[in-house]
């Protein structure tokens, strides 16, 4: 019997995009094609908390990765966050056969590969390197920063990222 993660990724094969589809050299217009449509960007912990169904914001996860997959909004994850999302679904991916990246590729999650202006963004960041690189690559995209991180919520107080807490 196959499990929802293994439905859901074989089901929305077709979306899976490549992870060259958000480069630097493409800006925040460029990434979203329909000026009305919300962008955002999520953290590790945003597709940590949805692929281990654990967290206790799992439900409004799932509502923010299917509104993704149905394309009411865009969301996109840095590259360093990719590793850090891989470092901690192997338990996950063990127990399920599905691999993480592959499955946020086929909601349509979007990988950003980051330049030198947002590493010059998160290098001013009062945060780790990590969570740095998804508040810069908001601040870069113009997006909408999606996380479940008390402290980093806390840490980008004083910027003035919209940000959502999980």
């Amino acid at each position: 019997m196959a499990t929802s993660l293994e439905r859901a990724l074989g089901s929305h094969e077709r979306g899976v995009i490549s992870s060259t589809s958000c480069t630097a050299v493409e800006t925040a217009s460029a990434l979203t094609r329909n000026d009305s449509m919300a962008l955002g960007v999520i953290d590790a912990g945003i597709a940590i908390g949805w692929l281990d169904r654990g967290h206790r914001s799992f439900a409004r996860l799932d509502r923010l990765l299917r509104a993704c997959r149905d394309g009411k909004i865009e969301l996109a994850v840095s590259i360093v966050n990719v590793a850090e999302i891989l470092i901690h679904t192997t338990d996950v991916v063990r127990a399920t056969g599905v691999d993480a990246l592959s499955l946020l590729k086929a909601y349509n999650v979007r990988i950003h590969q980051p330049d030198e202006v947002v590493a010059r963004r998160v290098a001013k960041l009062k945060t780790s390197i990590a969570d740095g690189f998804a508040a810069a690559t908001a601040q870069e995209l113009r997006a909408r920063l999606h996380t479940t991180d008390h402290e980093l919520a806390r840490q980008l107080r004083s910027t003035r990222l919209s940000l959502t807490l999980y």
